[in-house]
């Protein structure tokens, strides 16, 4: 099934199907039918030169922007690894700065402990001076007599002697408890001072280390906001990339597409001009018991939609069906229905992927809606009948799977039906579903 095309490309396909399949047309209808194949071809060309030099343009683009993505790769692997660095040198930090506060919390448990045993010392020290001051007191009250006293009270001149020293002792010990405490004192004292220089150094080794630790936090800081910037500028640069990537692939598909329909229109032009030449035909070329061969396998007998007028299956307008309609699973294969050169292989127009045979004495045979990448014979190639030339599939203007065979006798389409007279076709009502499993 196909849609005819009657606005956008009617002319213009009706001249390119009367140039390929017809023999037998004037000299003049055929020089115009060259001259406006010829035309197409250069305007096609011309089309594909601006869609290849896009394409130049765009693969120019896709490797500059590949360029700055690598380079904004590199740059951010870059920035990661002297965050890390950064990371390690603050945990360092930290981890020093941790030991000098223990350090200093030692030294202070120290200081504080000096600094009372200090406090007990002048205590101590101000309990001996007050009983120093006691006794210097008393004996001053009670002048030598309490001292003459005692040596008076002796027994002996050894016992004199005794209380003497006794006496000295007394004295010599109390001022001795109280030099000894005034030594300790001072001892403790430097020793205070000392561990409060140390703990001093500390908080200085600190302070230096919590101000380099501030200036790292800083740089890494800035790190992150460089790093931060650098992911959103990728970010960016890749969907220019993905964009640029889709337009490519875009411009692509146009090239394909022109240079295919590039050489559909030169095989119709050389289909034209070889047709020009050859002498008028009046009916179609006898075959096996004057008929052609059957395009499908046997089991594929039936008509969808027949030659002649109908309505389109797709826009509901009155149309003429230049054939008929074979519905087949997708993949059955077409074969060639008469000996002859390919002059059309591939996409064309709403026949989708389509094959059209040019054979001697005016016939040609077309077979349109073959599926993708179906097609075995290429434009120029000699075929002969029964030939597995193709298969059948939905391509182009189609509702069903199905092949579209058409039969042109000197540039005039006919029933094909009529080189079948030993097979008894049945009429079908579009294509099933269930049987065909088209979408």
């Amino acid at each position: 099934m196909e849609l005819i095309v009657k606005k956008r490309f009617g002319k213009y396909r009706t001249a390119l199907i009367s140039a390929v399949l017809s023999v037998s047309v004037s000299a003049a209808m055929l020089g115009g039918a060259v001259t406006a194949s010829a035309s197409t071809v250069s305007q096609d060309q011309s089309k594909l030169q601006s869609y290849q030099s896009k394409l130049s343009d765009n693969k120019t683009q896709l490797s500059k922007l590949q360029s700055q993505i690598d380079s904004m790769k590199s740059q951010k692997d870059q920035q990661i690894q002297l965050m890390d660095a950064y990371d390690q040198q603050l945990a360092l930090y930290s981890s020093n700065i941790s030991t000098l506060q223990d350090q200093i919390d030692t030294l202070q448990q120290t200081v504080d402990q000096e600094s009372a045993a200090i406090g007990q010392d002048q205590q101590n020290l101000t309990d001996g001076q007050a009983q120093f001051a006691d006794i210097m007191r008393q004996a001053q009250d009670e002048g030598d007599s309490n001292t003459i006293m005692i040596l008076l009270g002796s027994t002996s001149i050894s016992d004199l002697i005794s209380r003497m020293e006794t006496v000295g002792e007394i004295l010599a010990y109390n001022q001795g408890v109280m030099n000894g405490i005034s030594q300790d004192q001072a001892a403790l004292q430097s020793d205070i001072q000392s561990n409060q220089s140390s703990e001093q150094d500390l908080q200085d080794s600190m302070s230096q280390l919590q101000s380099e630790q501030a200036a790292m936090n800083a740089k890494a800081g800035e790190a992150q906001t460089y790093l931060d910037q650098l992911n959103s500028s990728l970010e960016g640069e890749q969907a220019l990339y993905d964009q640029e990537a889709k337009d490519n692939d875009s411009i692509q598909s146009q090239i394909a597409q022109m240079t295919a329909q590039i050489k559909a229109d030169q095989a119709a032009a050389a289909a034209a001009s070889r047709a020009s030449s050859s002498p008028p035909q009046s009916a179609p070329p006898p075959s096996v018991n004057g008929q052609l061969g059957y395009p499908l396998p046997a089991s594929h007998e039936s008509i969808s939609s027949p030659f002649g007028p109908r309505s389109s299956p797709i826009t509901g307008a009155y149309e003429i069906h230049d054939g008929i309609d074979l519905p087949a699973p997708r993949d059955t294969p077409i074969y060639a229905a008469a000996d002859g050169q390919v002059v059309i292989a591939g996409p064309y127009y709403t026949y989708g992927n389509c094959v059209v045979i040019l054979s001697s004495g005016g016939l040609s045979t077309l077979y349109a809606h073959q599926d993708n990448g179906a097609i075995r014979v290429t434009v120029g190639e000699n075929v002969t009948k029964g030939e597995q030339i193709g298969a059948v599939g939905m391509t182009g203007a189609a509702t069903g799977y199905h092949l579209h065979f058409g039969v042109s006798v000197n540039g005039k389409w006919v029933n094909p039906v009529q080189y079948f007279p030993e097979i008894g076709f049945s009429y079908i009502d579009g294509c099933s579903p269930t049987t065909y499993g088209y979408q």
